[in-house]
């Protein structure tokens, strides 16, 4: 793996990877109604080709694959280990249609032209250059091609409860991932950056998901329990101190959860 091209996320880096790779499978699994429906709205349709960016353990991109059945499924990721993992759930899922591919977005190389539709979840929190990604993607969908990009916004993240322990994690969390290139603020930035490319017909959408839709503790171990390995130059004993107050904290009575997801579309 480029670990410089990785951005402020490189899979194989993390204290516990499989612990990691658990939570992204959850995340996966637990918005993939919402996260289907939100594509079909933006476009998706039977018999399209699609490229997903940063397609991670495959969950997203064989759903993506049923859906879109004859139309082809090319999932991209720049962790070798997670494109095995992917490709194992495909034959696991017997999906036939979808296929994996360790590559790099700086540097796509997928042929010009060939996709209908692109997507790229939680990817461009990470990248130090988004307009170069977007170049890229632009050149690799066919002309009224669409590329829909989901991705977080930290400001929309917060507890009802909190007494200022989760801002400051967040915060931590979010200064900590910028010196490594990645943006944890990058919703609000998404529409202006494919205006910047020469997208068209660019649209905006949050989806919101609270602690409701599954329950707390997954709500937290989903959004926030991971940033503590974005945390920098603060003592790990400070750091795991906070993390277990918010949990404390979420367990008050009439505790709500919230998070709200960027989406974001534009056509070639």
């Amino acid at each position: 793996m480029n670990y410089e091209n990785a951005g402020s996320y490189a899979f194989g880096g993390f204290k516990d990877d499989d612990n990691e790779l658990d939570r992204l499978i959850k995340q996966a699994k637990i918005a993939l109604p919402a996260e289907m429906d939100l594509l079909k709205q933006r476009g998706l349709k039977k018999g399209m080709n699609v490229l997903d960016l940063a397609s991670g353990p495959g969950v997203v991109s064989c759903a993506i694959g049923e859906e879109v059945l004859p139309g082809q499924v090319l999932g991209v990721d720049i962790s070798a280990e997670l494109v095995g993992v992917a490709s194992s759930y495909a034959q696991e899922q017997r999906t036939t249609n979808v296929e994996f591919e360790n590559q790099d977005v700086y540097s796509l190389d997928v042929g010009e032209g060939q996709f209908d539709f692109a997507y790229a979840r939680f990817l461009f929190q990470h990248m130090q250059y988004p307009l170069k990604a977007l170049a890229n993607i632009k050149k690799a969908l066919k002309p009224g091609g669409r590329l829909l990009i989901t991705d977080v916004d930290d400001d929309w993240l917060t507890l009802s409860s909190d007494d200022g322990t989760f801002k400051r994690f967040t915060e931590l969390a979010h200064s900590g991932q910028k010196t490594q290139g990645g943006d944890r603020l990058i919703g609000r930035k998404l529409a202006p950056l494919l205006e910047q490319a020469d997208f068209k017909d660019i649209d905006v959408g949050i989806l919101l998901f609270t602690d409701k839709h599954f329950s707390m503790e997954t709500f937290l171990n989903i959004t926030t329990g991971f940033k503590r390995e974005q945390i920098v130059g603060v003592p790990e004993g400070e750091v795991n101190a906070m993390l277990e107050d918010i949990y404390a904290q979420s367990k008050r009575p009439y505790c709500w959860g919230y998070v709200g997801v960027f989406t974001v579309v534009g056509t070639v």
